[in-house]
């Protein structure tokens, strides 16, 4: 379809680097980076925001990146709520790429710095995103298993993989380009994640209901900004976790 065209040359003209690193950003410069020069059209200004984090998050170091995916899934690992998540379902991860972080399971990258704790042992196996100009789905997948490339770097399950419905999970692991405390999420561009999750929430400001799974978006600090603006198709996180924190949005449960 078109907009499955779309994504596919969107994709075609980036880099997909694994690897990524953390930095610490006060809550006066986060609004800084959330915020263009006044006078700005807001869809420019999300341009604007979506080129600048993605282009600060490709320049960062393998070796620093190692370290601070160890420091969320240790934060992930901690914490009780993703735990009970993680036991409840199958756990939807990602393929890093474009230097989000790596929260692959160690068959996959070897230790992480630190050895820290996993949760990626669940009862319930993991999966991954299908094909990212197909349909959105999330596809049944085990470390080790066969996987087919897109656009050169991008790993996702082979035809006959098993689908698991999102509403099916406990626990997905979102990436993104931006969040905010209050768990709105920018993505590429693509859409790709409004599709998959579309089912999940309603209108902007819909909270994703207590039989849904635990949605947590992941990210570097400097992703989390002030304030995004939320669209219609929106569906916000639970949980925002970097390397340094990890926020509870208004629609998290304790």
């Amino acid at each position: 379809d078109l907009r499955a065209a779309d994504d596919h040359q969107r994709n075609q003209n980036h880099e997909y680097p694994f690897i990524t690193h953390a930095t610490m950003v006060p809550m006066n410069q986060r609004r800084a980076a959330s915020e263009p020069p006044a006078g700005v059209p807001p869809e420019t200004e999300t341009q604007a925001l979506r080129a600048r984090l993605l282009g600060r998050r490709r320049a960062l170091s393998e070796a620093a990146v190692s370290v601070a995916s160890s420091s969320i899934l240790g934060r992930l690992a901690d914490d009780l709520r993703v735990r009970r998540a993680a036991q409840a379902g199958p756990i939807g991860l990602y393929w890093p790429v474009r230097g989000e972080p790596d929260v692959r399971p160690p068959q996959v990258v070897g230790p992480h710095p630190g050895g820290g704790p996993t949760l990626m042992d669940g009862p319930n196996g993991l999966t991954l995103p299908g094909h990212p100009a197909a349909r959105p789905r999330m596809l049944g997948w085990n470390p080790g298993a066969p996987l087919a490339t897109a656009w050169g770097t991008l790993r996702y399950p082979v035809a006959d993989a098993t689908e698991v419905e999102p509403s099916d999970h406990g626990l997905i692991l979102v990436p993104g380009v931006a969040f905010d405390p209050a768990g709105n999420r920018l993505g590429s561009g693509g859409g790709w994640y409004d599709r998959l999750l579309a089912g999940l929430g309603g209108t902007a400001g819909d909270r994703p209901n207590a039989s849904t799974p635990l949605l947590v978006g992941v990210a570097h600090q400097f992703q989390l900004v002030e304030h995004l603006e939320v669209q219609r198709w929106d569906v916000p996180m639970h949980l925002i976790v970097t390397p340094s924190e990890l926020v509870a949005t208004p629609g998290s449960t304790s």
